[in-house]
């Protein structure tokens, strides 16, 4: 595999949960959200290897309009970081279609207990 922050192949690869995040920048497409107005849309999906297959999870939802597509980005992968964490998931590899958010995410200290 590839360092953290850097393009993978193919996510057959990793070994493990794999948590993944997407968000739509700006879309109208929200359940009940009124007519001329916008939102960010953010899908995860986890996958979590178990003795009978695979457990595998979508999460569909939508936040307040974000200024940039980075911004949407960011609250899709922190959400799915939130949702690993009180799920208590561990050792997952987090895929994200957004290069620079990767890049950025790699540099953090993950191992430092004040960080959630």
């Amino acid at each position: 595999l590839p360092f953290p922050g850097n393009s993978l192949r193919s996510d057959l690869l990793v070994v493990g949960p794999k948590i993944y995040s997407d968000a739509a920048f700006r879309t109208k497409k929200v359940p009940g959200l009124p007519p001329g107005d916008v939102a960010t849309g953010v899908g995860i999906y986890i996958s979590l290897p178990s003795e009978q297959g695979e457990i595998n999870i979508q999460i569909q939802a939508s936040a307040s309009s974000t200024s940039t597509p980075l911004q949407a980005e960011s609250i899709a992968l922190a959400s799915a970081a939130n949702i690993a964490s009180r799920l208590n998931i561990m050792h997952a590899t987090f895929l994200t279609d957004c290069l620079t958010l990767t890049k950025c995410a790699a540099l953090t200290n993950t191992l430092d207990p004040s960080i959630p």
